[in-house]
């Protein structure tokens, strides 16, 4: 189910056999208080947004193997050290 949310802060990844389609809604910018959405002529800065890959381990399907890898991603600096930027 998807709500039209201000600020959603899901994925949405689809993929097929050759290739994975990642969808966000854009953040907001709050410019001296003001809000304005990303892509606004008045705004001063755009938010960038990057985007890093991790594989799990092939054929490792348990349940500690997934949340050991969630757990290597939980924080900016653990990302940027275990994942692939793209």
């Amino acid at each position: 189910m998807e709500l039209p949310l201000e600020n959603d802060p899901n994925l949405y990844l689809t993929t097929s056999s050759s290739q994975t389609h990642l969808q966000f809604a854009y953040g907001n910018l709050n410019v001296a208080g003001v809000r304005q959405r990303c892509g606004g002529s008045r705004q001063h800065s755009e938010p960038v947004y990057d985007v890093y890959q991790f594989y799990l381990t092939e054929r490792h399907l348990d349940e500690e193997t997934f949340f050991a890898a969630v757990a290597q991603m939980l924080k900016a600096d653990d990302v940027t050290a275990t994942a692939r930027w793209v």
